[in-house]
């Protein structure tokens, strides 16, 4: 943290590469031209679209694009570090000459501060932000740049001033003053638990909360530290408890859904809504969280981000906690209506031939190839292809994966290109707005048998 304070605020020179001057103002607003004033909010992978917003960049702006890339990433412990690593690589590798990533920065990333969905949905959004507070550092004057790396409540409320106007960057402000003065802010980027958490100490604060937010929470750590203990954390045990009162034991984040027998008023087996699922559009996904009973409900709207950009997704949970209930809730939101909604489950007898195609009788000694459940949502998303269709896979660790799916593990990775199917010996292709969400069991032995190539093509 501290050379991502001397690099971005103090030296401006290379974070992986002292010796080049890189985070300099003409760089900056080279970055801002490309990227932020070409800000693209549409369908597609956030470096797919990342690459065509800094094509034409030259090797410097394409070094500090990977850089700032890294510094976004930094805070979050959702992503793992080999992906973190992976992404900035990606970036780096549009260079011509790319300065590799030093052995401190792979080691810095092992960790992470703060499991906020935020970091992996709204990257851009970060990104623009972190742009524009730096152009903006370099406007001030130098006196009162050193004035402000003095004083962390003067820094808090320069950084508060600039806002970026498509929204979604707050979470990465609040974590870029604990990474520029970890001694002063929380690890905390939301700004609704920072306020949760004053008003359930705020008996420890001897004048009552102040305009302050971030000095309150100093002084509440200075007061619970006698009996807590040096570094404790407010996310953690007997601490949370006291702040997150009415928090439900639904789980903010794709990697465990899961949710507690009762904790639906008059629950028998599945929850009734009352919003349909075929009526529910992108728009209302917080209102379904909230019937959902999710905390918060906008992680709903943060799973179907991270659908749309990867199109492959797996909730995983243990038995009962509601994994199908909710997958099909969110596949008739992201499709926008049941019909383009399809549902397979997997078990140990069901075959390439159920799920893609294959020979089926169709009289008396007679048999013809029929399509399966792909191959029948590939034909109606290739006929509409403005529309949205998800394939849900109940259990799919259930089935024999290789076997199943066969040629698709290639097109789950290559959408744009076509495969032979091994039966009707037709090219055929994955069209690039069908999504799939499959649900696991982790109570089910079978899941350490799961293929790890289809692993690395979902995202969960």
């Amino acid at each position: 943290m501290e050379r991502i304070r001397e690099t971005a605020l103090v030296r401006f020179e290379s974070l992986f590469a002292p010796e080049r001057k890189l985070w300099t103002l003409q760089h900056l607003r080279q970055f801002h031209a490309l990227f932020v004033e070409r800000f693209d909010e549409g369908e597609g992978s956030f470096l797919g679209k990342f690459q065509k917003q800094l094509d034409g960049a030259d090797d410097d702006v394409l070094q500090l694009a990977a850089e700032l890339l890294y510094v976004q990433q930094f805070f979050t412990s959702l992503a793992g570090p080999d992906k973190k690593i992976e992404n900035v690589n990606a970036v780096l590798a549009w260079c011509v000459h790319p300065e590799p990533i030093p052995e401190w920065a792979v080691a810095a990333l092992k960790g992470g501060l703060a499991g906020d969905q935020s970091f992996n949905q709204h990257r851009p959004f970060h990104l623009a932000w972190l742009n524009e507070f730096l152009i903006h550092w370099h406007s001030l004057a130098e006196g009162d740049r050193h004035r402000l790396l003095a004083d962390p409540w003067g820094f808090a409320m320069e950084a508060r001033r600039i806002e970026f106007s498509r929204g979604a960057y707050q979470p990465m402000r609040e974590a870029w003053l604990y990474l520029i003065f970890p001694n002063a802010f929380e690890n905390i980027s939301s700004r609704k638990d920072k306020k949760l958490i004053r008003e359930a100490f705020k008996d420890r604060l001897k004048h009552g909360p102040t305009d302050n937010i971030d000095a309150d929470l100093l002084d509440i750590r200075k007061h619970l530290t006698p009996e807590q203990g040096e570094g404790f954390h407010f996310y953690r045990s007997p601490i949370i408890e006291q702040w997150q009162t009415k928090r439900t034991k639904v789980k903010s984040g794709l990697r465990m859904l899961t949710r507690l027998k009762g904790a639906f008023p008059g629950e028998t087996d599945r929850p009734t809504l009352s919003v349909p699922a075929e009526a529910a559009r992108l728009e209302d996904l917080e209102s379904l969280g909230a019937e959902l009973f999710l905390e918060p409900p906008q992680a709903l709207r943060g799973w179907a981000d991270l659908l749309l950009e990867s199109r492959q997704v797996i909730f995983q949970g243990p038995p009962g906690t509601g994994k199908t209930f909710i997958a099909r809730k969110l596949a008739a939101a992201v499709a926008g209506h049941i019909e383009r909604v399809e549902l397979v489950q997997f078990h140990p007898s069901y075959a390439y031939e159920d799920f893609v195609e294959g020979y089926r009788p169709t009289g008396a000694g007679a048999f013809g190839l029929q399509p399966g459940p792909v191959k029948r949502l590939a034909s109606k998303a290739a006929k509409s292809p403005n529309e949205r269709f998800v394939l849900v896979i109940d259990e799919i660790n259930r089935g024999n994966l290789a076997k199943v799916f066969g040629e698709l593990y290639y097109l789950l990775e290559y959408r744009d290109e076509a495969i032979t199917l091994q039966y009707s010996q037709e090219p055929f292709r994955l069209p690039t707005n069908i999504f799939i969400i499959g649900t696991m069991n982790t109570a089910d032995r079978s899941i350490a048998l799961l293929d790890m190539a289809l692993r690395r093509r979902f995202d969960s």
